[in-house]
């Protein structure tokens, strides 16, 4: 669709490691004040279901690694 509008699009290719993950919802849950209801269970078939990105759309892609200091600067570049 971006391409018939000609207009540019991205892909953010947003990721960590899965502790980390675990960490994240764990945290989240103790907090009690997670908006989301999903889970280690989920997490756990995203993991399955996950398809990782064609060729093709590795051009558009850009990679946020959500454990590094990457900033929105550094990201609009």
């Amino acid at each position: 669709m971006a391409y018939q509008l000609n207009v540019p699009f991205f892909i953010f290719d947003v990721h960590a490691s899965e502790a980390t993950m675990k960490e994240r919802i764990a945290l989240r849950m103790q907090m009690n004040q997670d908006p989301s209801d999903a889970g280690i269970d989920v997490l756990a078939r995203q993991f399955i279901w996950n398809e990782l990105l064609t060729a093709d759309e590795m051009k558009y892609a850009i990679s946020v690694d959500t454990e590094s200091n990457m900033e929105m600067d550094d990201i609009r570049k």
